[in-house]
């Protein structure tokens, strides 16, 4: 299914400043400063500054890099197999108000609207998909850590491996520089020979226990 949603998109072509206040005060600044940046690009996605967005949501409470939404997931595929758009869009909705900068319930949410014919909000969502990918994309070419591509969670990885019509392969974990990289091997789906693609897990590794219990390496 997630290859489904990969699939389409082709089709259709494709810093909160540190102050001396409190912790609960700084976190509030933070989703202040995120609900500004997504209020604006829900008003006009297709001129918004999605690599900032996705950095600021990364600074608020609700940002948990290394949760999943495996069932979720899978009962929004079982609902639009079963053409139970209402279902589907309610499961959807639940995951956007968690994280609105996730790549997959847009892609979710963009093949719900285009199988219910509704143009404009399939668009919405495009819009939102394109945007989140290509500031990753930006981030780098991914061919060095030098110019990895920068991602606030792994799942975004699978995203950027997918959307670029390529096959995950093996996964290495290094520490370079006083960074932390992902290097993942993978194959074009069409064929070709194997390429290593870098990202910059600096940021969800240093939130997750294994990154807070083992400091990163220099």
């Amino acid at each position: 299914m997630a290859r489904r949603l990969f699939l389409l998109i082709a089709a259709l072509a494709l810093c909160v400043p540190v102050t001396n206040g409190s912790t609960a005060e700084v976190q509030d600044d933070a989703e202040s400063d995120y609900a500004v940046l997504l209020a604006r690009a829900k008003l006009d996605p297709a001129h918004a500054d999605f690599g900032k967005l996705r950095m600021a949501f990364a600074k608020t409470p609700a940002y948990l890099p290394y949760d999943r939404y495996t069932a979720e997931d899978k009962e929004i595929n079982a609902a639009i197999d079963a053409g139970n758009w209402t279902r589907a869009l309610e499961i959807v909705n639940s995951l956007l108000e968690k994280n609105y900068v996730r790549i997959r319930s847009h892609l979710s949410a963009l093949m719900i609207y285009d199988k219910q014919g509704d143009a404009e909000r399939a668009r919405f969502h495009h819009a939102f998909v394109n945007g989140l990918f290509r500031s990753i994309m930006s981030s780098g070419d991914g061919r060095s850590a030098a110019a990895a591509f920068v991602v606030i969670n792994t799942e975004e990885e699978y995203d950027v491996i997918g959307l670029s019509g390529l096959q995950p392969g093996s996964q290495a974990l290094r520490h370079e520089g006083g960074k932390s990289f992902d290097v993942m091997t993978v194959t074009p789906r069409k064929g070709g020979e194997p390429i290593q693609l870098f990202f910059d897990i600096t940021l969800p590794w240093s939130n997750s226990p294994f990154g807070k219990l083992a400091p990163t390496k220099k």
